[in-house]
């Protein structure tokens, strides 16, 4: 699965701040109608989706250190 694509060096924080930083870098690059424009009806955007996993991400973390 996905971790098997992930480097065994040990840096797993490291590649975290990494590939953070090159999302924000990307999102950051694109013009805010692009962010905010839907490829077909019903679609969600790029600024939605974002939001979502940013949301879903926080959610766990809350409930994994209960």
């Amino acid at each position: 699965m996905y971790i098997e694509l992930l480097p065994d060096d040990g840096l797993v924080l490291q590649h975290l701040l990494d590939n953070l930083q090159m999302v924000k870098d990307l999102i950051r690059s694109q013009p805010e109608e692009k962010l905010i424009s839907r490829c077909a009806e019903g679609e969600w955007t790029i600024k939605e989706i974002l939001g979502h996993n940013t949301s879903g991400n926080y959610n766990l973390s809350v409930a994994t250190s209960l």
